[in-house]
């Protein structure tokens, strides 16, 4: 199930949403796209400037990440809220 009823964190959803889905390609010395998404200010930036979140909702004029498997719906969902509650630690 997903819970998205209370705060979303940093360190208690996003860390690991980020971990799982992205840092594969996006660490490192040349990550992909040249962005970076290994620590929390690398990604709060990422989802300010809008390009984060655009690319995993798929915006059309967008690539789509990560490419080959769609983040779940309930992970956009807390990527949307940790934004709204201006990214809890």
């Amino acid at each position: 199930a997903c819970d998205t009823t209370g705060n979303i964190t940093w360190g208690g959803a996003i860390q690991t949403i980020i971990q799982n889905n992205c840092q594969s390609c996006h660490s490192g010395t040349t990550p992909s796209g040249n962005v970076k998404l290994t620590t929390y200010a690398e990604v709060v930036n990422a989802v300010k400037n809008g390009r984060l979140l655009s690319a995993i909702k798929r915006t059309a004029g967008v690539p789509a990440m990560p490419p080959s498997t769609p983040l779940s719906t309930c992970d956009i969902r807390k990527m949307e809220l940790w934004k709204n509650q201006n990214y809890i630690q």
